[in-house]
């Protein structure tokens, strides 16, 4: 009786269209609350498609002045490093992390993310022109779009006016020229069997934010065969002599004492981004899930945001990490739609996805998720949240296990 009483009950619930066809919970979600407005979702779901259970973890997030999004890398833009390691990173700089989950996808011989990469409002990377980007505003709101970032190169005396010239990402023969300051690494990569160019650029004024201007003075032009160091307060604009004539060309042009514009033009609905770093697939086009030909079912990790502002930052388990097969990009579209989501993008997944979060009492990161390799890859970036409230000292809330 029992049992047949439960047949009918979820005909009805499915009749209702109360739960979606292809997903029914496997076990009750286990909810945590970890900061302001910042709650992290424990979650396994049967599918059809997978013939078995996902499991899922995600953040669901209300902007709030208290607890905002955090772009978060290791020392360098270039050179992957740990979510542990780069959580130490910003406590040792006093900066309180709740959580997170990797970020953009990668270059991963010297760790360079492929998209743009803001920090703080300091641009650190420039975007791709393939992919758009998640960004994130002082107050903790969120956007998913193109950010329309140009890299502009000037070099009147030269007769050198770039556009959407590369910064701080790898040299490589089909890349043409990219320009680096320190925020790269201390040196700029360049392969130890291959010969590049260099002009060094002394940096006399401006910052690499939205629509400002730095400027500088050439210093030296220098022929070099592997790594050229990067040097504080100093940019080097740098092309392998295997890459684009025209190219090398123009740069010889430039000469010692020539003065040096570096601009950052970025579209209007991004020039007050503070966060932000590259995404990959649009999951939704304007509420509307997507069908991808790529069937290939993996761990993943997306972004989506509702009408109302709420951020939803999702992993899933896969490649039967703890039983779980994971998701295709279809599977993934849907399931942003079914958490309520308006707009959403594909981040860095496989091996890369993982999810931390600092449970209530704890001071270090425990990992949420259960990540598909041998050992947990180390990323280009993090998408985390920050805790702006100061400590009291007093009890405000007790959590219970």
């Amino acid at each position: 009786m029992t049992k047949r009483l439960l047949t009918i009950t979820l005909a009805v619930i499915l009749a209702l269209g109360l739960i979606p066809m292809a997903v029914f919970a496997a076990h009750p979600e286990i909810t945590t609350q970890l900061g302001p407005g910042l709650y992290l979702h424990d979650n396994a779901f049967y599918s059809k498609y997978a013939e078995g259970d996902i499991n899922e973890n995600f953040f669901v997030y209300t902007p709030n002045k208290d607890v905002t999004p955090y772009v978060v890398f290791g020392n360098d833009v270039s050179g992957a490093a740990s979510f542990k390691y780069a959580f130490n990173l910003e406590s040792e700089n006093g900066v309180t992390i709740l959580g997170g989950t990797n970020g953009d996808s990668f270059n991963m011989s010297i760790g360079v993310p492929i998209g743009i990469e803001i920090k703080d409002g300091i641009i650190k990377s420039s975007e791709h022109s393939s992919f758009e980007a998640l960004g994130f505003f002082a107050d903790g709101k969120a956007i998913i779009g193109d950010p329309g970032l140009s890299v502009h190169f000037t070099d009147e005396s030269a007769g050198i006016a770039w556009e959407n010239v590369n910064y701080n990402k790898g040299l490589s023969d089909g890349g043409g020229a990219v320009l680096f300051n320190d925020d790269f690494n201390t040196h700029n990569y360049a392969s130890s069997s291959k010969e590049s160019l260099n002009i060094i650029i002394t940096k006399t004024g401006g910052a690499a934010t939205a629509n400002n201007t730095i400027t500088g003075t050439v210093k030296e032009i220098k022929e070099t065969e592997g790594r050229l160091e990067l040097n504080e307060g100093e940019m080097v604009l740098s092309i392998y002599k295997t890459s684009y004539s025209d190219l090398q060309e123009q740069m010889a042009r430039i000469a010692v004492g020539d003065k040096i514009s570096v601009s950052f033009p970025i579209s209007d609905a991004w020039k007050n981004i503070t966060q932000a770093v590259g995404v990959k697939e649009a999951l939704l086009d304007e509420g509307k899930t997507i069908t991808f030909s790529d069937e290939t079912r993996a761990p993943r990790t997306s972004v989506g945001i509702k009408k109302d502002g709420t951020l939803v930052l999702y992993t899933c388990d896969g490649r039967n990490a703890g039983g779980s097969m994971g998701l295709t990009l279809t599977e993934l579209s849907r399931r942003m739609y079914q958490l309520g989501c308006f707009s959403a993008a594909n981040l860095d997944g496989g091996a890369s996805t993982q999810c931390f979060a600092v449970y209530p009492g704890d001071r270090t990161p425990t990992q949420v998720n259960i990540d598909s390799g041998n050992y947990l890859r180390s990323c280009a970036n993090y998408i985390m949240f920050k805790n702006n409230l100061p400590s009291t000292g007093v009890i405000a809330d007790i959590y219970v296990k």
